[in-house]
């Protein structure tokens, strides 16, 4: 069977057989959930007040009075209560087994309280507290903890002596916890240290994601090969008309319609050509 291990003071390695599990020591607060009823009770009227900061780097810490001020305003003030909480064992029905937490009690929920037992003194005398009774506790905003009291009876743990034996030793084990349980001590150096180095955090920032989203990578676009480049053209020098064009395989179809062909001359004799073409011979003699 597998157990919780506690951290114990001194840091170092802490022995646990394989399933076991492994945890910060700490009480827990307590938190009523909505449409739901829990029965507790005032442990101790040992009060303790907390003047504490919300950040997002340093999460909850106390105030020190200085620059935390500056940066998250004024502070939170609780009131913090040490409680019982039983279990619910059937329809109305609560008891055993119980748990030790605390209460974080605004000034609201504080005062409600401290009218509950004023109504109990006014009843039972000056001598009753709060502490001696159990109390069911309604919640009708889970985010916001806005709980309402209400008195159920004499207190049920305290009638048994096993249970006071229980609770008490619960009570010594957690009280120690209940400082570092509700918020974390930071000095005014430690606070610009945290700071700093969150501030030195780049955080990437994808379209349509949260912050602390993992970011989406796209991957690498595909380059395309560059065309191969043509080999220049060798310029040709163009050669010398010939004064004869010579029919080619090339020549289109359509050639002698493009040429203009002479008419027909019928000479009308044939010395006349005879003679015509003996004058042209010697008027192209060289000499």
């Amino acid at each position: 069977m597998s157990k919780s291990i506690v951290r114990q003071d001194g840091g170092g390695l802490v022995p646990m057989r394989f399933g076991d599990d492994l945890h910060f020591p700490r009480i827990d607060r307590y938190k009523g959930a909505r449409e739901n009823m829990d029965v507790i009770n005032i442990l101790s009227l040992d009060v303790m007040g907390a003047f504490v900061h919300w950040d997002d780097d340093v999460k909850y810490f106390y105030c020190f009075n200085g620059q935390c001020c500056e940066d998250c305003g004024p502070a939170i003030v609780r009131r913090i209560i040490p409680i019982v909480q039983y279990s619910l064992v059937g329809d109305g029905q609560y008891g055993a087994p119980l748990s030790v937490k605390y209460l974080s009690a605004p000034k609201d929920l504080y005062d409600n309280l401290i009218l509950k037992q004023t109504i109990l003194q006014k009843k039972h005398g000056p001598k009753i507290t709060i502490s001696q009774v159990d109390l069911f506790v309604t919640c009708t905003d889970t985010d916001y903890q806005k709980l309402n009291f209400e008195i159920a009876d004499k207190c049920l743990w305290r009638q048994s002596k096993e249970q006071v034996e229980e609770v008490k030793g619960l009570y010594e084990e957690y009280k120690s916890l209940i400082e570092s349980s509700v918020a974390r001590k930071v000095t005014p150096e430690k606070y610009i240290e945290i700071k700093e180095m969150a501030s030195n955090q780049v955080k990437p920032f994808v379209k349509g994601a949260t912050w602390g989203a993992t970011p989406v990578m796209k991957p690498a676009p595909v380059m395309k090969p560059a065309p191969a480049l043509k080999p220049a053209m060798k310029q040709q020098t163009p050669a010398l008309a010939s004064p004869v064009i010579e029919e080619t395989s090339d020549a289109t179809d359509d050639w002698d319609n493009m040429v203009e062909q002479p008419e027909d001359i019928t000479p009308e004799s044939d010395l006349e050509m005879e003679a015509s073409l003996s004058s042209e011979e010697d008027d192209d003699l060289p000499f």
